[in-house]
């Protein structure tokens, strides 16, 4: 088999992978399952949740690129996909939670080489999450794709199918309400309790 030359552009690979070629499938995998994941972990706060979301992203990627119309939009149509993919999870938890008590009583598990990192990283998530319980439906998934995946207001905008300005006013209100907010700010100086 022939390699594929890793300085190809994402719409040559899905050009490619969209026509049966599993390796040009395989970059494409390996260019964005870091940050899908981080994505999803970002959203989940449960590593197994997001490791297994990020494969069910690209086994949906795989069974539909050859509907993709413009593969140089692999990127945000990858991260499109995540985002239904999340939404879909919260939607099964939420009905799972409805119907089992057992449910709440599951405890997440750190992972045991970096204990001391996850439990700082987990307290971080929870006060995040906590204050992104204040914004909108629109305005917690507009900030989260901005500043947790770090993508760029244009790339918001072709992911969640809005315009440039509409995202940008979405994310103002967000800020205005994550700056109205001091408890994340004094916990990360050591002002707040632990």
């Amino acid at each position: 088999m022939q390699a594929i030359p890793t300085r190809d552009t994402d719409g040559d690979l899905a050009r490619r992978a969209a026509q049966g070629d599993r390796m040009a499938f395989g970059v494409l995998a390996d260019r964005f399952s870091g940050r899908i994941f981080a994505m999803l972990y970002a959203r989940t706060r449960r590593r197994m949740d997001a490791e297994d979301l990020t494969q069910e992203v690209f086994i949906r990627a795989l069974e539909k690129l050859h509907r993709l119309r413009e593969p140089d939009r692999f990127g945000p149509w990858l991260f499109s996909i995540a985002v239904n993919a999340h939404r879909d999870h919260w939607r099964r938890k939420k009905a799972t939670e409805v119907f089992s008590l057992a449910w709440r009583k599951k405890s997440p598990v750190a992972s045991p080489p970096e204990a001391e990192e996850k439990v700082v990283s987990r307290q971080f998530w929870d006060r995040v999450h906590v204050l992104a319980k204040r914004l909108s439906a629109t305005e917690r998934e507009i900030f989260f794709l901005r500043f947790v995946d770090d993508l760029s207001i244009r790339e918001v905008a072709e992911i969640l199918g809005k315009s440039e300005s509409a995202v940008k006013t979405h994310l103002y209100r967000a800020l205005n309400k994550f700056r109205g907010e001091t408890s994340l700010r004094d916990w990360l100086k050591g002002d707040g309790e632990s």
